[in-house]
């Protein structure tokens, strides 16, 4: 109802040109009415608590028209406010990012033609051909020209521009006709750009993040006991006396420190928590920040413990898939900042007394079930992203890491695992996202929200993994076996067909379907094979066997393992003669395997 009728005014305002009373934004007070935030006169119109992640910075929530050109000012605020009415899918408002987005998006065209005309309707094509020429050569701060990622979002701005001042005296006319901001910009898009430009976390690097990170989880309930003992302590006594037998229990307990060491620690275990569910679940810094208390549950699903985290994407109630310690991540996390939503709570009860707070109360009350809490000037309210990366960099340097931590890398990195997993099928991982874990194996398909943009970047790193596999297996130098070894060398000969190796690589990477198994690949699509994933991993290996099954050199160490648990099956008196003619079996297979891949191997007899 609100929504028609703010079109409806913006509508009456444009015919009468009579601006003056017009409710540019509104928020919801406490006692759920709508209350004028902005006015269409006001040079800046900020933008609603509710339509930003928490934690969202004060200054980005703001919509500033004293740096559009006064020329282009009246225009510009009709557009920007159709953009914030109109509804995106499911009828849903659009989101302060978006909205703050297009603005800063819209700016350089504005600076553009600020000199070349005093009306948007006077633009021309020629105008319109320039400012695509001046995007595509324009170079930033470091020199280097823009990526055609960020071209063609300011090549959108555009022809957005042009759609929300179609009816208005100061109309632009369509920028580009006979093309489009895709096209121009060179056909990338922009999540193309800014996956390339994320790092994936190295390996040694992840695990050395992750095993701190246990470390200090393991330590936090004995961090939050002493921090009880402490302030019980304060309650009850003078503060120098307090401190003194806060110091006494400290060492009691075998904590090496003083109260601020205790502090520190407690802020280090926060961001452990942190490390441990980026790493676990790949949502982003933003989602992160939208868990609640009550965020962690678990389901049965055909017979097995199952963990879930639920929160926030851009404003949409989201569910992911976890595992039991992210489950006690949250927990400690949610231990941690017990004291922050106290001092919160008495906030609220301090705003709701004082009935001249009625914004702040209502934007206040958006944090109050938050986990990551901390001091915002002189309040308490969610981390921003900023905080967020600024805890990753201290704990890293923590354990004297020289990673430049962010928050953002932890997502492409959890893709880049689950593809290299011995369940890393893509096609399997549409519908089961799951499987980054040994222990779970679920029908992501059970929850309806499943992550789009997440299987896209699980898309882009399966591709590129794969490639670069089918790359490796394709060298004259790397060793083969598997029924599926012959083919591919084969296809080492078919090079002269091809323009180039990459050309050659690439289609065969389109073309082949590949399956990561725990001691090989496979490229069985039908189903109903569990080679290399069951009790009798060597099946793969038999002689005249599976025609799927192909491995290389970088599965090795793997073989290697298993010709060790053979040969000490072989010498377990308990195991019957049953027992050890199967141990003989595997032991020849996977010697097999081992000559075939290292020419150099001598097979132990002993």
């Amino acid at each position: 109802m609100l929504g028609r009728y703010l079109v409806k005014e913006l509508k009456r305002a444009i015919e009468q040109d009579s601006f003056e009373t017009l409710v540019a934004t509104y928020y919801l007070s406490s006692s759920e009415t709508h209350v004028p935030l902005s006015y269409f006169a006001e040079a800046r119109w900020r933008i609603p608590d509710e339509l930003f992640p928490l934690g969202t910075q004060e200054s980005a929530k703001w919509l500033d028209f004293s740096k559009v050109p006064k020329k282009f000012s009246h225009p510009v605020k009709i557009a920007m406010l159709r953009y914030m009415q109109a509804r995106e899918g499911n009828q849903k408002r659009r989101r302060g990012r978006s909205i703050v987005g297009l603005l800063d998006d819209i700016q350089p065209f504005l600076r553009f033609i600020e000199h070349l005309t005093d009306s948007l309707s006077e633009l021309n094509p020629l105008i319109f051909a320039n400012y695509v020429h001046y995007l595509k050569n324009f170079t930033g701060v470091k020199g280097n020209i823009i990526a055609a990622g960020v071209v063609r979002k300011r090549l959108m701005a555009v022809e957005r521009l042009h759609e929300l001042t179609q009816d208005l005296a100061d109309n632009m006319s369509t920028p580009w006709p006979l093309s489009s901001s895709y096209k121009l910009s060179g056909g990338k898009s922009a999540h193309e750009n800014s996956y390339v430009a994320t790092s994936c976390i190295p390996d040694e690097i992840l695990a050395s993040l992750f095993q701190a990170a246990a470390a200090h989880l393991e330590s936090n309930e004995l961090l939050m006991k002493l921090r009880a003992h402490h302030h019980s302590n304060l309650s009850g006594q003078a503060r120098h006396i307090a401190v003194v037998h806060s110091l006494g229990e400290l060492k009691s307990e075998g904590f090496e420190g003083n109260l601020q060491d205790l502090r520190n620690a407690i802020s280090l275990n926060l961001t452990a928590c942190i490390v441990i569910i980026l790493t676990t679940t790949g949502i982003r810094s933003n989602e992160l920040l939208s868990l609640k208390t009550d965020c962690a549950f678990d389901t049965i699903e055909d017979g097995e413990l199952v963990y879930w985290i639920r929160g926030e994407a851009e404003g949409v109630p989201k569910v992911w898939i976890a595992s039991q310690i992210t489950h006690k991540a949250i927990e400690a996390a949610a231990s941690i900042t017990q004291v922050a939503r106290d001092m919160l709570a008495s906030e609220l009860r301090s705003l709701e007394r004082n009935e001249t707070g009625d914004r702040m109360l209502s934007s206040a009350r958006l944090h109050r079930n938050s986990i990551f809490l901390g001091m915002d000037r002189e309040n308490i309210r969610t981390f921003n992203n900023g905080a967020v990366n600024y805890r990753l960099k201290i704990f890293a340097q923590s354990i004297n890491l020289t990673w430049n931590l962010a928050s953002h890398q932890f997502r492409p990195t959890f893709a880049s695992y689950v593809v290299r997993s011995r369940n890393g099928d893509i096609r399997y991982l549409k519908e089961h996202l799951g499987h980054y874990s040994i222990n779970t194996t679920v029908a992501y398909s059970k929850h309806g929200d499943h992550d789009a943009s997440l299987l896209e970047d699980i898309g882009f790193a399966y591709s590129e993994y794969r490639q670069a596999k089918i790359e490796h297996m394709l060298l004259e130098t790397t060793y083969l076996t598997g029924g599926l070894a012959e083919p591919i060398r084969k296809y080492r000969l078919q090079i002269k067909t091809y323009n180039n190796r990459a050309q050659m690589i690439k289609f065969i990477a389109e073309d082949v379907y590949l399956r990561g198994t725990s001691v090989g690949w496979c490229t069985n699509d039908k189903g109903g094979c569990v080679g290399g994933e069951g009790v009798e991993k060597t099946r793969c290996a038999k002689d005249g066997g599976c025609g799927h099954f192909l491995a290389d050199d970088s599965n090795l160490p793997v073989w290697r393992e298993i010709e060790a648990q053979q040969l000490e099956l072989i010498n377990l008196k308990d195991i019957g003669e049953t027992g050890r003619l199967r141990a003989a079996r595997d032991l020849k297979r996977c010697r097999d395997v081992i000559a075939q891949l290292d020419p150099e191997y001598k097979a132990n007899e002993e």
